[in-house]
């Protein structure tokens, strides 16, 4: 299709591109109206509990100690598999969670190819507030002390010899996020282009449809009158 066809088109039926330009102003908006997004991403680590944490076989490396760390881990997480991503380091709201959390083992690797080398639980929570998110992080971290005892108990491991997690002071930390005024132009940008495209696009179906119809309506009715003068 050619410029000058393109801008006919998009004159002939304006008010699809009007429409999906509104929407792209509404969903700008929406998400301008949501505001930032707290964070944190808390380490929980675990050792035989007779070592002290700088003992070089204090229990951190040892795959049994991470095999029964990545069940409590995933007993708290609800029983689910957390999700993954291409990279470990990927947080929660850079995936577009705005509200949610993730318990999982450390994992060095990647989705397709995990590496699990320390006995450590990353606790990812995203949320609207600092309270909500303050919230859900005490609650988690009683729930992997308490499960962690409890399954411990359960199987009849000694005190002495029983394993022991540890909260890293430094992760507690909850911070704020927000979008920049560079990131907020990018957004704006972003949607205004991909509107006008999915508006361009749409009209120019739309007008191809409403076109074809026509020119069928037209050979009907070719059709019709033909025989009429053919008989006349």
């Amino acid at each position: 299709m050619a410029l000058r066809e393109l801008l006919r088109t998009l004159l002939r039926r304006w008010y699809v591109l009007v429409v999906v330009l509104v929407c792209g102003a509404f969903l700008i908006a929406h998400f301008a109206a949501e505001g930032a997004v707290f964070s944190t991403r808390t380490a929980v680590t675990f050792r035989y509990a007779e070592s002290g944490e700088l003992d070089r076989y204090n229990g951190t490396a040892d795959k049994s100690v991470i095999s029964f760390v990545a069940t409590i881990a995933q007993e708290v997480n609800g029983g689910l598999p957390p999700t993954t991503y291409s990279s470990d380091a990927a947080p929660l709201y850079g995936a577009g969670i705005r509200q949610g959390v993730q318990v999982d083992v450390l994992n060095e690797g990647n989705q397709w190819f995990p590496i699990n080398r320390k006995a450590e639980i990353d606790i990812q929570i995203v949320g609207p507030t600092h309270e909500w998110v303050e919230a859900k992080q005490q609650s988690l971290l009683g729930d992997i002390a308490r499960t962690t005892q409890e399954r411990q108990e359960q199987a009849g491991v000694p005190v002495e010899a029983r394993i022991v997690g540890n909260t890293v002071p430094l992760t507690l930390q909850i911070i704020r996020i927000a979008p920049n005024r560079s990131a907020q132009l990018v957004a704006v940008v972003g949607v205004g282009v991909a509107s006008l495209l999915v508006g361009g696009w749409g009209a120019v179906m739309l007008d191809r449809m409403i076109m074809s119809r026509r020119r069928r309506r037209a050979r009907r009715q070719a059709a019709v009158a033909e025989p009429e003068g053919v008989a006349a």
